[in-house]
């Protein structure tokens, strides 16, 4: 029986990271998929940056588990957290935002950072963070808006050559965003990928003209 791994539990920088994460949910009978999430062109539209990522997908049954799991096992190193760690850098402002933006940190940096208030007896008033997480993956649930400066470049490649504006208008058309809880949604609003649809069936035409002027003329 095939396993359906739908649920993306957490994005990591390096393959290392990845497999260490992987082992220790497979420690407590989880399986999952690690699956590398390339930078999209279509970054540029936003603003956004060019990233590559190791991502980790796990079933939507085990995601409560799986989290559990993770949170337990950075528990266990609290006690013997190097000096020299960051966090004890942060601010009480900067550590309580670790905590409302727990999305993305990971279990470590949150127990850390709470402990490190703690420790600074500084109160912590869970339900206000919890509304403010909530305000925040609500914010985060809501599609970008293109930069016209890249839309019109957009439509400058499809008319000039169509190759650069077929790539970027499709992956504009089909990237979506991961959100905390691990489900997906379009990246861009409909306005952007209205225009990024047009500028895909431009660059379509426009190089399906001039690959066959080529063929015509050699």
């Amino acid at each position: 029986m095939s396993q359906n791994f739908t649920n993306s539990l957490r994005s990591v920088a390096t393959q290392v990271e990845a497999n260490e994460i992987v082992l220790l949910l497979l420690d407590g009978g989880i399986q999952s998929k690690i699956i590398k999430e390339s930078f999209s062109p279509a970054a540029t539209f936003s603003g956004g940056s060019l990233s590559s990522n190791y991502e980790i997908l796990i079933q939507e049954t085990d995601a409560e588990n799986a989290r559990s799991i993770l949170k337990e096992n950075a528990r266990l190193f609290l006690s013997d957290v190097d000096p020299n760690h960051y966090l004890f850098s942060f601010t009480d402002q900067e550590l309580r935002d670790v905590l409302v933006k727990n999305h993305e940190w990971s279990e470590f940096d949150v127990l850390l950072s709470e402990k490190i208030l703690e420790d600074r007896s500084i109160a912590i008033d869970k339900k206000k963070i919890q509304e403010e997480n909530f305000t925040t993956i609500l914010d985060l649930s809501q599609p970008k808006k293109g930069i016209l400066f890249w839309i019109v470049v957009g439509y400058i490649f499809a008319f000039l050559g169509g190759l650069i504006g077929l790539i970027i208008s499709y992956t504009v058309i089909k990237v979506k965003r991961k959100l905390p809880d691990g489900t997906k949604m379009y990246e861009y609003d409909e306005s952007t990928r209205k225009h990024a649809t047009i500028i895909f069936i431009i660059s379509c035409v426009v190089f399906a003209l001039s690959l066959g002027s080529r063929i015509l003329f050699y």
